[in-house]
């Protein structure tokens, strides 16, 4: 994506982006699959403590939400870096920061902090 930025093609940076984005779904969507099938045993197999595993497995859709929910961020890592858009990324980054410290702190709730 670097190369057509560089080179001013922006029909080429979008026909690469919009298939980055499409195969960032498609994977992130077959991840999310094998959490579900399988969340239950990656628990158990980090950890032999049936409290921990029980509540752990209250968080399981987060599990499953992450693929999807975060692809784009690290998408979006590659094409800043792509561009060499440094300040874009320290910008996104900071907003990222300001968003999960306020929503941290304004909820004990932990459901909250990770969503």
């Amino acid at each position: 994506i670097g190369e057509a930025i560089g080179q001013g093609d922006s029909g080429r940076v979008r026909l690469i982006f919009k298939g980055l984005m499409s195969w960032g779904l498609v994977l992130g969507f077959v991840f999310m699959l094998m959490f579900v099938a399988g969340g239950h045993c990656i628990l158990t197999a980090l950890t032999s403590h049936e409290d921990v595993v029980s509540y752990a497995s209250d968080y399981l859709p987060w599990q499953w939400a992450a693929p999807i929910l975060s692809f784009t961020a690290y998408l979006m890592d590659g094409v800043f870096v792509g561009a060499a858009k440094p300040s874009n990324m320290r910008d996104a980054t900071f907003m990222a920061l300001v968003v999960f410290w306020t929503v941290g702190h304004i909820s004990a709730d932990n459901n909250v902090l990770w969503g």
